[in-house]
């Protein structure tokens, strides 16, 4: 209860809810744009601004990315459960996400994959 009291209370000096919701979507479309090269994709083109679901496009197994971002790079993706857990990955956009911490991610999906980021 406190978190929750601690994280309205964060929502109001930010500007409100509208603001927040618009900056999980300005974040989202951020990292959405920023990883198209990469062989990942939506896993439903109905995709809300607080998270992205990705499916790999090139046989890796989600739960291996998962586990790898997290062991090489210290960078945390949440896991799908369930018959999916092979299948899909989630990324948060919501809270303290930033551009700059969202770039972490994506460097270390791009250097994951071997590949050169251009920005």
């Amino acid at each position: 209860m406190l978190q929750l009291q601690a994280r309205l209370a964060q929502i109001k000096t930010r500007g409100g809810v509208e603001s927040s919701i618009a900056h999980a979507q300005e974040i989202a479309h951020y990292f959405r744009e920023a990883i198209k090269p990469l062989p990942l994709k939506a896993y439903t083109p109905f995709m809300p601004n607080a998270m992205t679901t990705l499916t790999p496009t090139d046989g890796k197994s989600a739960m291996d990315i998962v586990n790898d971002l997290e062991e090489s790079y210290k960078v945390m993706v949440c896991p799908n459960g369930g018959k999916e857990r092979e299948l899909i990955f989630r990324v948060a956009h919501m809270g303290e996400m930033s551009k700059e911490y969202t770039d972490l991610l994506i460097d270390a999906l791009f250097d994951y994959y071997g590949m050169e980021r251009s920005r």
